[in-house]
């Protein structure tokens, strides 16, 4: 068995392997972009989320918009299904977003007719309830409408990045996940988050996260690494600390975010190398 420290190695060598896959196809260099077999054959997301198609579509969308509450409710509307095709269909008649009614009948309409309505890329339930997802979530589109100005301000008088992502947990289908995906695209809006005091001391560790920290230490996913949450932040915090040195010069600057985005990455990774079937492969024949 590998040691804590060959592991640890593997990790940052993941890191630099899949940003260099990055480079590579941004170039136009033809697939395989990599000798790793694992990596040619199957999509890994970036280390960097901000280059991710979707956050690239989400930028275009939202960047533009004067910051108000208006602004932050499109924010958390696009993440909450977090496809652009879904925001474009709601937001084509902004009085659609006044009327829950009205957007379920519009998201009904275009799901009737094949379209696909929510992400693949994380799993979005309907919390329990007998109605469909789209109902669930358009009737918690609607509380968060409705406190949108209370959200805005609240977060704005916090202004951390652990601090915001607790301020969003609080409305409906709005877990740890998803308020703290909005949290991120709030970090890089000017006059939101972008001053954020803990953008290097604090990210939400996610249950991949944890997989990948937990196979750092024990070489096991299900092996819990630490006991508490506050123990896993410290850990990606000491990992922030050690990229500096374990990352070569020239290397993109990671944040809190990198890391534990990195880490729900590498333990799919580590998952395939022990035998689990990824579902994301590219489009591309070895």
């Amino acid at each position: 068995m590998k040691t804590r420290a060959a592991r640890l190695n593997k990790f940052w060598w993941w890191i630099k392997e899949r940003h260099k896959i990055y480079e590579k196809r941004k170039a136009g260099e033809p697939w395989p972009w990599t000798r790793d077999k694992i990596m040619r054959d199957f999509a890994f997301t970036n280390v960097f989320r901000e280059l991710d198609r979707v956050t690239l579509e989400f930028h275009e969308r939202i960047d533009h918009l004067e910051n108000s509450p208006d602004k932050l409710f499109r924010m958390i509307l696009f993440r909450a299904f977090n496809l652009a095709s879904t925001y474009d269909l709601l937001t084509k008649r902004p009085k659609t977003l006044d009327k829950t009614a009205q957007m379920k009948k519009v998201l009904h309409r275009s799901k009737d007719k094949g379209n696909k309505i929510f992400t693949g890329a994380y799993i979005i339930t309907n919390a329990g309830r007998s109605e469909s997802k789209i109902d669930v979530m358009c009737d918690a589109l609607s509380v968060i409408r409705r406190g949108k100005n209370r959200i805005f301000q609240a977060t704005r008088d916090d202004g951390t990045m652990k601090g915001c992502t607790a301020i969003l947990t609080e409305y409906p289908m709005m877990g740890a996940f998803t308020s703290y995906e909005v949290v991120c695209d709030m970090r890089y809006q000017k006059g939101m988050l972008s001053g954020a005091r803990d953008k290097k001391l604090w990210a939400n560790p996610g249950p991949g996260a944890r997989r990948g920290i937990n196979y750092i230490v024990s070489g096991a996913p299900k092996d819990k690494a630490f006991a508490n949450t506050e123990m896993y932040v410290s850990f990606m915090r000491q990992l922030l600390i050690f990229s500096a040195e374990a990352l070569p010069e020239g290397f993109p600057k990671l944040e809190m975010r990198e890391i534990e985005h990195s880490l729900c990455e590498y333990s799919k990774y580590c998952n395939a190398v022990n035998g689990k079937r990824l579902k994301r492969r590219y489009r591309y024949e070895p």
